[in-house]
């Protein structure tokens, strides 16, 4: 039993095409959450993102005192992370220009 839970959050940890797939997937929605102030594209987000794994990865691996499997989970959760900072880096990027229009015309229309 011990090893069918090992091999289960070790496959949650790892770093493959479909966990970044999903990151990819999960960070553009939540920028695009962000960008329209929606809270239900944000928590939508939340349910896509994979990122969950590698956390119980390096909880269950201290746990049990499996270095390899918190290295693995350290490693993804890293790099997880670096993927959501640059798509919400380019997002911003992207959008910052008609983002700020909006914010001069809506000024202009106040005065």
């Amino acid at each position: 039993a011990m090893d069918q839970v090992i091999t289960l959050i070790s496959g949650a940890s790892e770093f493959s095409f479909d966990f970044v797939m999903l990151v990819v997937v999960a960070s553009v929605i939540a920028a695009c959450g962000l960008l329209t102030n929606s809270v239900v594209s944000i928590v939508a987000s939340m349910l896509v993102s994979p990122i969950m794994g590698p956390i119980l990865g390096v909880t269950f691996g201290v746990t049990i005192r499996d270095w390899n499997l918190v290295k693995k989970g350290l490693y993804s959760e890293f790099f997880a992370l670096l993927i959501c900072l640059l798509i919400g880096f380019l997002m911003g990027l992207g959008t910052a220009k008609v983002t700020y229009q909006n914010a001069v015309d809506r000024y202009k229309a106040n005065d």
